[in-house]
C-alpha cells in the first residue's frame, strides 16, 4: 500500500475528510533550478489535497492519521488513464489516414483521444476499480509534525 501521513479537517457521520501534503522530490535534486518540474512546482507552491475516507478507526477533528491506497489500483488506474486514450488516439488516426487522408486522420484521431478518456473515466468510476482506488485509515500517528 501506498502510505501518506495527513491530519482530519472536517468529521462527517461515517467518513473524514484527511488533509494531506503532495512530497516533492525537486526540493533535492541539484538541477532544480534550471528544471521545468522544479519551477513549475515552486509556482504552483505546495499543494495539500484533501481525501474523504471511510472513518473506520473513529477519529476525531484534528487528528493524525496514516491514509492509503493499494498499490494495484494506483497502477491499474494509471495504464487506464494513459494508454487508453493514447491506444485509441493511434488506432483512429490509421483508420483515418487509410480511409481519407491527413485530414480525417487528425479529426479522427482527435476523436479517438477524446473518446479513450471518456471510456477511462467511466470505467474508474464503476464499482471495482473505484474501490481499488480508494484511500483507506491506517492508523492513528501519535507525534505529528504540522505542515510547513
Amino acid at each position: 500500500m501506498v502510505e501518506a501521513q495527513g491530519h482530519v479537517v472536517k468529521v462527517g457521520e461515517k467518513t473524514v475528510w484527511v488533509e494531506t501534503q503532495i512530497k516533492s522530490g525537486c526540493n533535492h535534486c541539484s538541477a532544480k533550478s534550471g528544471c521545468g518540474t522544479g519551477i513549475l512546482s515552486s509556482v504552483l507552491g505546495k499543494r495539500r489535497p484533501q481525501v474523504q475516507v471511510e472513518n473506520s478507526l473513529d477519529v476525531k477533528l484534528g487528528e493524525s492519521v496514516i491514509v492509503a491506497v493499494e498499490e494495484e489500483g494506483i497502477v491499474a488506474g494509471s495504464l487506464l488513464l494513459y494508454l487508453l486514450p493514447l491506444f485509441m488516439m493511434m488506432v483512429l488516426a490509421a483508420v483515418g489516414d487509410a480511409l481519407s487522408g491527413e485530414g480525417w486522420a487528425i479529426i479522427l484521431a482527435m476523436l479517438g483521444l477524446v473518446s479513450g478518456l471518456l471510456i477511462a473515466r467511466t470505467v474508474t468510476k464503476g464499482p471495482s476499480v473505484a474501490k481499488q482506488l480508494r484511500p483507506v485509515l491506517v492508523r492513528r500517528v501519535e507525534s505529528f509534525v504540522g505542515f510547513n
